[in-house]
């Protein structure tokens, strides 16, 4: 213990004979306390950075989510080309002759709504139901996919003949005419007890005959 009194008056003195050590040792308590300050408000800006960016990513991924279950059941039920088939369509000079050929094919047979491609008519018998034309990317036969699909889930059997699968045509060809001068004429017909009992010759009289089963079934 003495010897350390010793050592500490020895630099007590040391100091007072030479003045610039209370200088240094000024500057070097600051510089102390500097880095000290420095190292503990550093590390809290970087909390608070982590903090807000972590809140960034999770507001983003609920953002992602709220999107994709905000998506309407129009989106949804889109199916489309492939992102492959579009360019070479959209850039057939870059492709040889076999893929723009397949890409073109592609883009004829690929249905554009679920619940079409789910119902389109491949049996050879007819069935009791209602068969209607689809054309896809028309708007107007997107409209009557939607009154079709209500129409469907009154336990009303809907089956659909389209470009995008040519044999539902043909099939249905083969039991009545609905094809005049190699263009459909007829664009729905109604099957009871499996004969053909009424055919529609324009797609307003579609539109008319199943809002009419709609309305007929709410009135109930």
């Amino acid at each position: 213990m003495e010897r350390l009194e010793d050592l500490w008056l020895d630099i007590k003195y040391y100091i007072e004979d030479h003045a610039w050590t209370k200088w240094a040792l000024g500057v070097g308590t600051i510089l102390v306390v500097i880095g000290l300050a420095f190292r503990v408000f550093g590390n809290t800006n970087e909390t608070i950075d982590e903090g807000i960016e972590n809140k960034h990513t999770q507001e983003e991924q609920v953002v992602d989510e709220q999107t994709s279950e905000g998506q309407t059941t129009e989106e949804q039920e889109i199916i489309g080309l492939s992102e492959e088939t579009v360019h070479i369509l959209a850039n057939p000079d870059e492709y040889t002759e076999e893929d723009v050929d397949r890409a073109y094919h592609e883009s004829l047979t690929t249905f554009d709504n679920q619940f079409v491609e789910d119902n389109t008519y491949k049996d050879t018998e007819l069935l009791n139901g209602v068969y209607i034309y689809h054309e896809k990317a028309s708007e107007d036969y997107r409209e009557i996919g939607k009154l079709a699909e209500q129409v469907n889930d009154l336990g009303v059997p809907i089956y659909f003949y389209t470009p995008q699968y040519d044999q539902s045509i043909a099939g249905l060809a083969n039991h009545t005419e609905i094809i005049e001068d190699g263009e459909i004429n007829v664009y729905a017909v109604i099957v009871r007890e499996g004969e053909v009992d009424e055919k529609i010759s324009s797609i307003e009289g579609v539109t008319e005959y199943l809002g009419g089963v709609l309305d007929a079934n709410q009135e109930e």
